[in-house]
């Protein structure tokens, strides 16, 4: 009887193991978090992307959607984000990377006109690229 108490906490301490393990694997701690496309804060760090970067170019640039967006915490808060927008009325997608600081203030910190590259929590549903 003991023998097979022994045997069934034993399963049962290695199947924990193994959930904590998996669950280790698939968080990278620190590292970006997908997050809903109508998050937002997400959105208010996109529209001030676009708004900086129209300014820099000269250009009328206009927010037209979020393809996907992704959040770090650290000592304030990155967003990576997948934007479908509009240049002098053609359409046009961007990776972008804003930081906004713990007073809450927001500065651009890339911008990238082209593919966006997936985030790992998409890699095995519908391609960045589709409804372009």
């Amino acid at each position: 009887m003991l023998k097979i108490h022994t045997t069934q906490l034993s399963f049962l301490l290695y199947f924990f193991i193994f959930v904590l393990a998996l669950g280790a694997l698939t968080q990278t701690p620190g590292g970006y978090r997908l997050v809903s496309n109508d998050d937002s804060e997400s959105l208010a760090a996109a529209k001030f992307a676009v708004r900086e970067e129209g300014q820099k170019l000269g250009k009328n640039i206009v927010f037209s959607s979020m393809v996907y967006a992704q959040r770090q915490v650290v000592s304030g808060t990155n967003y990576k984000l997948c934007l479908k927008v509009k240049v002098n009325g053609t359409s046009k997608r961007a990776e972008t990377v804003i930081y906004r600081n713990l007073q809450k203030q927001y500065a651009l910190t890339s911008w990238s006109w082209g593919q966006c590259t997936k985030p790992a929590e998409l890699k095995a549903s519908v391609p960045a690229t589709a409804g372009r």
